[in-house]
């Protein structure tokens, strides 16, 4: 009798801890998802590693959350917009936002207006957009439209909204760091000569970043 009942009393131990370590498999992933679905959470946390799951269903579930993400985000922008940034659709998609920024005060960018190009992928917010301008800029972490600042890298949380990171780049164009470039000559030009660096950058915001004056209508002759 006894040999009998010791596998029930086995087995039904084995689901009862099976079933007390379901939840924390899952806690990771649903803190990510809440995360991504709501960025502005006091205890918005880094991704986690998600459980295994079908790739047809994550995919599909990532695009869902990325596009209530998305236009959530670009409704808060229009309609409460941030001081020095602009963003709008691109041909009516919602994956392409084309971003102005204005250039710092009191730094070699003031008065430029910098357009900026934001592609979002299909797993947005658990990856970053991919951010480039569409003018040149003369700075230590920007090349060929190219920007290196980590919050677009190794340091992006989905917590993480295009707002902060159009502010982020606000402030790398006031504060370069020069010890981690991408463009290597303007760092070197920016410890050697920082008064020839600021020049420069100040030629090229002149030069290929100042909003065109609109034409004033002709008066017809009389």
């Amino acid at each position: 009798m006894y040999f009998a009942v010791m596998p029930h009393l086995i087995l039904r131990r084995l689901n009862f801890d099976a079933a007390a370590r379901a939840p924390a498999a899952t806690q990771g992933t649903d803190r990510a998802v809440r995360d991504a679905v709501n960025p502005n959470r006091n205890d918005a946390a880094e991704p986690a590693n998600a459980g295994p799951r079908d790739a047809t269903q994550e995919n599909g579930f990532e695009n869902d959350i990325g596009r209530c993400r998305i236009r959530k985000e670009l409704a808060k922008m229009s309609s409460k917009p941030t001081e020095g940034c602009t963003v709008e659709l691109v041909d009516g998609s919602i994956y392409t936002w084309s971003a102005v920024i204005l250039g710092p005060s009191n730094t070699p960018y003031e008065g430029g207006h910098f357009p900026l190009e934001i592609r979002f992928p299909r797993s947005y917010p658990f990856e970053p957009p991919v951010v480039t301008f569409r003018t040149k800029v003369y700075h230590c972490n920007i090349d060929n439209g190219n920007i290196c600042v980590d919050i677009l890298s190794s340091a992006w949380s989905p917590s993480l909204t295009v707002e902060k990171i159009l502010l982020s780049i606000q402030s790398l164009l006031s504060d370069p760091n020069c010890d981690s470039p991408l463009n290597s000559d303007a760092a070197a030009m920016y410890k050697k000569d920082r008064e020839q660096y600021d020049r420069l950058a100040r030629e090229w915001t002149d030069r290929f970043a100042k909003p065109v004056a609109p034409t004033p209508p002709q008066t017809p002759p009389q």
